[in-house]
């Protein structure tokens, strides 16, 4: 049932980032919504596991079913008591720095829950017995063949990981750095002796900022950092990691101009760093996987 259980993640991983729509889980009527979404995207793809099993019987589908089921509501007491308590985080925590760093987290504490919630539901409802020390240390020593259905399905995890799990993180970090995109005014000012003893304009020049927002389409550093990540996993399992430089050097001709702005420039080196480190470190697990 190993299968299954990365079946189970994938049907995670794509109902909680791409079919997730924005402010869903802010309600409970929203999060109803969502852990339907992942019912349906389970059991579609669960479906779809079935046609590749060579046994197929009512007992296993019941057990899936009631896998998909527990899992689901396991998730929902999951958000339910993750937006409780991110509203505690917003009451109760003023400085900016403190409360990104807890709410980013609780992203990923979240998400770790949510994976570990699926595999013990599954090895619970399936009976497995499983000793996940001696797995590791033998998938360490390269003692497990491991079929190719399974590099498939774990290549795919890892792209969904790379492209929305550390998507969102990088996100959420750089919600503190973000540079301020605004426009501001000035205004030199002298000291003038007249009746009122006010000082009075004598320039006023309007500085317009760095507009790394503005400037570019929609989501378009969004879309860089997604092509950057696949890249950077396609150069690790081609065991090329010297092409990274070459990347980098072409995100870094972009916003050559912009680097004049020091907050803009630890913005992006921030974003850069921390994807390149999740790349690597998604990219050399999947070098792993294809090369058991």
């Amino acid at each position: 049932m190993g299968n299954l259980t990365l079946v189970l993640i994938i049907g995670h991983l794509l109902a909680d980032f791409p079919l997730q729509q924005q402010g869903m889980k802010e309600t409970k009527k929203g999060i109803r919504t969502h852990v339907m979404t992942h019912i349906i995207v389970s059991g579609l793809l669960s479906v779809i596991f079935l046609f590749f099993f060579s046994k197929v019987n009512f007992a296993l589908i019941y057990r899936i079913l009631l896998t998909i089921v527990l899992i689901s509501l396991f998730h929902f007491l999951v958000d339910s008591a993750k937006e409780g308590l991110k509203k505690h985080i917003d009451q109760f925590i003023s400085t900016p720095h403190i409360r990104m760093a807890v709410q980013t987290g609780l992203y990923v504490l979240d998400q770790l829950i949510h994976l570990t919630i699926i595999v013990l539901v599954v090895t619970w409802i399936f009976g497995i017995k499983f000793n996940f020390y001696h797995f590791f240390d033998a998938f360490i020593q390269k003692e497990i063949q491991l079929p190719f259905s399974t590099q498939i399905l774990l290549t795919i995890i890892v792209i969904l990981l790379s492209v929305f799990f550390v998507g969102y993180l990088i996100a959420s970090v750089l919600s503190y750095f973000k540079p301020d995109n605004e426009i501001r005014e000035k205004i030199k000012m002298e000291e003038c002796r007249q009746q009122d003893e006010r000082p009075h304009i004598i320039e006023k020049v309007t500085i317009k900022k760095a507009t790394y927002v503005t400037d570019s389409p929609e989501k378009a550093g969004m879309w860089i950092g997604i092509l950057e990540r696949l890249l950077i996993l396609i150069l690790c399992l081609a065991d090329s990691i010297t092409g990274i430089s070459f990347i980098i050097a072409m995100k870094a001709l972009t916003r050559f101009k912009q680097f004049d702005d020091k907050s803009f420039a630890e913005y992006y080196l921030i974003g850069s760093m921390l994807s390149i480190m999740f790349s690597l470190m998604l990219g050399y697990f999947l070098r792993f996987v294809w090369m058991v």
